[in-house]
Order: C-alpha cells, then sequence, then structure tokens
C-alpha cells in the first residue's frame, strides 16, 4: 500500500512536503522505474519517510542538527554524470605514499568507479556494477537488491533509498 501524504501525519514543513512532491516528480525516471519490485522499495521508503518525517531535536540523534530549521527548502535533484571525469591523477588525489601501497584499490572520481586506476577488480569475488545499472537490471540484481531491508531508524537511509 503507498501512502505518500500519510493520514497518519501531514507534512509538518515545506521541505517535507517537497520530498514527497519530487518523489512523485521524477519516480519514473529513477534507476529501476521499470522494475515492480524496485518500485515498490522506494515507495515503501517514502512511506516511511512520509510518517517519520526529517530528523528534529526532539530525535535523541539528531538534537543537536535539526533539520527542519536547517531545511527551509529542497532543491531539485541534480542530473547525474555518467561518467568519471578524465585525467584523473591517483598521485595527485592521495599521494604518492598512499597511491604506491601494495593493497588493492578501488579508485572513486566524482562518484564514478574507474578501473584504470583501482586493482580491487583483481581480488577473488569482487566485482563492480552501478547502482544505476543494477537497479536497471530486469533481473536477479534488481530483485535482489530491493529485499535490502529498510533502515527505518535512520531518515536520511529511507530519503536516500526512495530517491
Amino acid at each position: 500500500m503507498t501512502l505518500h501524504q500519510s493520514a497518519l501525519r501531514e507534512a509538518a514543513t515545506p521541505a517535507e512536503q517537497r520530498f514527497l512532491d519530487l518523489y512523485n516528480d521524477v519516480a519514473s525516471r529513477l534507476p529501476g522505474a521499470n522494475s515492480s519490485a524496485v518500485r515498490a522499495w522506494r515507495e515503501a521508503a517514502l512511506d516511511a519517510f512520509a510518517i517519520k518525517g526529517l530528523p528534529h531535536r526532539r530525535v535523541e540523534e539528531w538534537k543537536y542538527t535539526d533539520l527542519r530549521v536547517l531545511m527551509p527548502e529542497v532543491y531539485p535533484l541534480g542530473g547525474l554524470k555518467k561518467e568519471a571525469p578524465a585525467g584523473v591523477d591517483l598521485d595527485a588525489l592521495i599521494g604518492h605514499a598512499l597511491s604506491g601501497l601494495d593493497a588493492y584499490k578501488a579508485v572513486f572520481a566524482d562518484g564514478h568507479f574507474v578501473p584504470s586506476l583501482s586493482t580491487i577488480q583483481t581480488a577473488p569475488g569482487v566485482s563492480f556494477m552501478p547502482l544505476r545499472d543494477a537497479l536497471q537490471d530486469e533481473g536477479r540484481t534488481a530483485a535482489s537488491l530491493s529485499q535490502w531491508p529498510l533502515l527505518e531508524t535512520n531518515v536520511i537511509a529511507i530519503l536516500s533509498t526512495a530517491l
């Protein structure tokens, strides 16, 4: 059952309402929108957010960071770049001492895995797939991702799952 605008609790702030509206605006364009399992997972997360709302000072873990006060508005989602930036230099980013370590490395630039600078793909049993691709996979991957339990105690994780 999809609540989104819960009868149990109306959006207390314009930011909370904007997140609910934002989901409705972009739901059909989010990765995995064609997968019923992913859509149901996202909508369960949005329902949990509609009930909980943004964290505020009466929530113990957030008593010093009241997001209801700090987020007077919510901006539209930014577009995601499909590729990592060109010309990434690992030595320049983390220094020669760290880049030369004899260890598996997984290098990400602007949120994108950079295989040419990484060695983790040679580790046994390790593989990387962009989350966008995994969610759009009509087979097992999207369905297995959507089986992850919602972190219902963490509103930010719930909101991240929805969007």
